[in-house]
């Protein structure tokens, strides 16, 4: 609750800079916000500075040079924990987000996929709990590859999977989902064939596990 207060008040201070200066790159106050929500126990973001008017100098930051616009976010194996926070959904141009092999907790935050460049999706590695949300591939706008693998998610696999024409690499191992792969997902013309699905975990209470072919953990943009 702490941490989502301080997130909030760095918010609207933000806001209020932004405001009072034009030139203030969006992108700044989303990752501020976001670092916020976390514990980085060895430093890694030290280089974030709120004062900066771009974050394209920012360890795990890769700008278009020509917009100096965040469009990859690559924290993997950070050792960082706590959530991953809405400030992210302020990175309009971000095509990448890996934020792999972390300590990061919390629910899936459906509102990521309306993110309309976002391609590749790797939380992998992580102690992310609760359910897939419904909403996550209803409107996948660009997603190409996701990988949830290695965290705590449970309940059944979300249906919207179907609605996902984009989607070729998909890794849920090593979960407690149940269900199985829509088979909407193999045979309808609308969506495009996932040419990379990974093994599904499931409990022993929930049926039996359902193989699929072996995903590679590499998320990389095409």
């Amino acid at each position: 609750m702490l941490k989502d207060a301080v997130s909030v008040s760095i918010f609207i201070l933000l806001a209020v800079s932004v405001t009072a200066d034009p030139t203030f790159n969006d992108d700044v106050l989303g990752l501020i916000v976001f670092k916020a929500g976390l514990d980085d126990p060895l430093s890694k973001l030290a280089s974030w500075n709120s004062e900066d008017y771009d974050p394209c100098n920012w360890v795990g930051c890769i700008c278009d040079p020509a917009t100096n616009r965040v469009t990859e976010l690559r924290l993997d194996s950070f050792s960082l924990s706590g959530h991953i926070g809405r400030g992210l959904l302020r990175l309009q141009f971000l095509r990448a987000l890996v934020l792999s092999n972390n300590n990061l907790t919390g629910t899936l935050n459906p509102e990521f996929p309306h993110l309309g460049s976002l391609q590749v999706v790797d939380f992998s590695g992580n102690h992310l709990s609760g359910r897939i949300p419904e909403g996550f591939f209803e409107q996948c706008g660009s997603l190409s590859s996701v990988s949830f693998a290695n965290n705590k998610l449970t309940g059944p696999l979300p249906l919207s999977l179907t609605y996902c024409s984009t989607l070729t690499h998909l890794n849920l191992s090593s979960n407690q989902l149940s269900g199985r792969l829509p088979r909407d997902m193999e045979t309808s013309p609308t969506v495009s064939p996932v040419s990379t699905i990974s093994a599904l975990s499931t409990s022993p209470e929930t049926g039996s596990p359902v193989t699929f072919l072996p995903t590679s953990s590499d998320a990389a943009l095409p």
